[in-house]
């Protein structure tokens, strides 16, 4: 069975009704007792306690919920992997302290699991960390940081969390044209699936804008 990507452009649980149904059916039809990894890193670590609470009540489908705590929890096999919202770079530096790359991750897809990236989540598994909104907002902080993402969703890069506005399309647009890369932004409420061969597949298109997909 072949894997998926799912990318969630934030906010919480009522945003995400049609990708997160997406993905329960995925994760449903490859296991009816489906496991997860759960890695909230892109938060400190004070909140993971609260974070996995929340994890558990809403995606209550799973069986056995795993929080990543030591680098033997990437030994087991799961049906799924989460990764929720915070810090992009946090989230990053985490995964490779865990020794975790980007091919760790598409050798997990290889194997038909549902990975899900949601806000920074997500952001850590495009192309680039430059799309960030904490890039954005906070340039002295985090321009001089290194920005690889683990580059696994062809070669695109997410803007979570997008408001719509001129000025922010304008940026993206800016950068996209400047870094040469592709760059799909999504407010609360989109996201996008992408399956090996399949390109990618956008969720209330609506509420997305994509910026050199093209390239």
């Amino acid at each position: 069975m072949t894997g998926a990507i799912f990318i969630g452009g934030g906010g919480g649980k009522e945003d995400a009704v049609e990708l997160d149904a997406a993905y329960k059916n995925k994760v449903l039809s490859s296991s009816k007792s489906p496991s997860c990894l759960y890695i909230p890193h892109a938060m400190e670590s004070g909140k993971h306690s609260k974070a996995l609470h929340w994890f558990t009540e809403t995606y209550d489908f799973f069986e056995d919920i795993k929080l990543l705590q030591a680098p033997k929890d990437l030994e087991d096999e799961y049906d799924s992997i989460y990764m929720g919202g915070g810090y992009c770079h946090r989230l990053r530096d985490t995964l490779i302290s865990f020794d975790v790359h980007s091919a760790f991750f598409k050798s997990f897809i290889g194997k038909g699991g549902s990975l899900y990236g949601g806000s920074a989540g997500g952001v850590v598994l495009g192309k680039t960390l430059l799309s960030s909104r904490e890039v954005m907002l906070r340039p002295e902080t985090f321009l001089p940081l290194d920005h690889q993402g683990m580059d696994i969703c062809n070669g695109l890069s997410f803007r979570p969390h997008f408001t719509g506005s001129k000025d922010e399309a304008l940026a993206i647009e800016s950068l996209s044209r400047e870094q040469e890369i592709a760059v799909i932004a999504l407010s609360e409420g989109a996201g996008v699936i992408i399956q090996e061969g399949q390109g990618h597949e956008l969720i209330n298109p609506d509420l997305a804008l994509e910026f050199g997909v093209d390239l």
